[in-house]
């Protein structure tokens, strides 16, 4: 859905856009496990769910410590809090971050739900990261047809002319009466008042199988050529008892012209499994990035067990410099982070493939691995 995108970039909250969690009424997930593939599959992140409440539902999110089994607090964003009315649409969301031994509140969004025979109509969106202005700044509109969702539509408040204006879109295609359909995503053009296909527009395509999704293959828009390009290709898994149990994600390669294996997810619903301590002081120097493999954009996070000056550079397999990220910069003991989008210190584009981002402290160097799959 556009929205999510749309509202997650303004809040500079980054998801793994790749990975969907599919929840049914039963049986409730208890634990997502994420890996990525290089040669063989590693552990990248987990998501941890409890349910407080028949309505609430909260996720939290770990990413592996160098300890074989070990995990800590995901730096940012750790902890989701949602709660559903009674047709299970989203009333408020609010997003934590663990810092010193506590949760802070990153961003508490609220939602209003308008529903017209039954089905869901209309979303407005508001929250403490709005409070100056005072306004639902964002409002979704779901169009049907024939019972069939056929749009969702995002509009955006303008507080000039006090009237929320047309800003992005997704529509529904549906092959007949089948259940199979894709999606595409656009974004209103004021000047030539149309809907246009940008950049980060994407077509996602869905196939069923016995009345489960089998697969989604995610296009992404050439703005260049004027055609969609293939991206990523997911392919669903079930349990017996019909459950989700593993959801697979393959990133294209357009030297090879072919799919390869990107990351997986892997569903449990037993009981939740408790994380390390995350408000203690690191006891080591430790390196690691999320999402890995990535497109187009990575956190490299970084532990240090005492003040440093520090410096992270990224190399290209073959050992070539090609960004440095910190320079000889003065950092506190404890957990750090910074992002690095794909580029090069010249600030173009690179190509997928293998790269290695290296820690150097005085007398200390440390340095892992990334994947660029676009």
């Amino acid at each position: 859905m556009r929205t999510k995108v749309h509202i997650t970039a303004i809040l500079v909250f980054v998801l793994m856009s790749m990975m969907t969690l599919c929840v049914s009424a039963q049986p409730m997930v208890t634990e997502i496990l994420e890996q990525g593939w290089l040669y063989d599959w590693y552990d990248t992140g987990k998501r941890v769910f409890e349910y407080p409440t028949d309505n609430t539902t909260i996720e939290i999110r770990y990413i592996p410590t160098e300890t074989p089994g070990g995990w800590r607090y995901y730096p940012l964003g750790a902890r989701t809090t949602t709660i559903v009315d009674e047709h299970g649409n989203k009333t408020e969301e609010m997003l934590e971050n663990y810092m010193s031994g506590d949760w802070a509140i990153v961003w508490d969004l609220l939602y209003q739900n308008t529903y017209q025979d039954g089905r869901l109509a209309e979303v407005k969106y508001s929250g403490s990261v709005y409070a100056s202005i005072g306004l639902w700044m964002f409002k979704d509109l779901y169009v049907y047809e024939d019972a069939k969702l056929v749009q969702i539509i995002n509009q955006m408040y303008d507080p000039t002319d006090e009237v929320y204006r047309d800003s992005e879109r997704t529509v529904y295609h549906y092959n007949g009466d089948v259940i199979d359909y894709f999606t595409t995503e656009e974004r209103w053009d004021e000047d030539s008042s149309t809907w246009q296909f940008g950049s980060d527009s994407e077509k996602h395509i869905h196939q069923y199988s016995g009345g489960k999704l089998a697969t989604e293959e995610i296009l992404e828009w050439d703005e260049d050529e004027e055609d969609w390009k293939k991206s990523r290709f997911g392919e669903y898994t079930y349990n017996a008892d019909g459950s989700i149990g593993i959801v697979l994600w393959k990133g294209w390669s357009e030297l090879d012209d072919m799919y390869y294996n990107g990351g997986r997810l892997i569903y449990s619903y037993g009981t939740t499994s408790v994380a390390d301590d995350a408000s203690a002081l690191p006891d080591a120097f430790r390196l690691s990035n999320y999402p890995n493999p990535f497109n187009p954009v990575t956190t490299i996070y970084f532990d240090i067990p005492e003040p440093a000056e520090v410096r992270l550079d990224i190399f290209d397999i073959r050992g070539r410099k090609i960004r440095t990220l910190i320079t000889e910069e003065y950092r506190e003991a404890g957990a750090h982070h910074i992002r690095w989008d794909g580029l090069d210190d010249a600030g173009l584009k690179l190509s997928s493939g293998v790269y290695i981002y290296r820690l150097s402290t005085r007398g200390r160097i440390i340095s892992n691995r990334c994947i660029l799959m676009k």
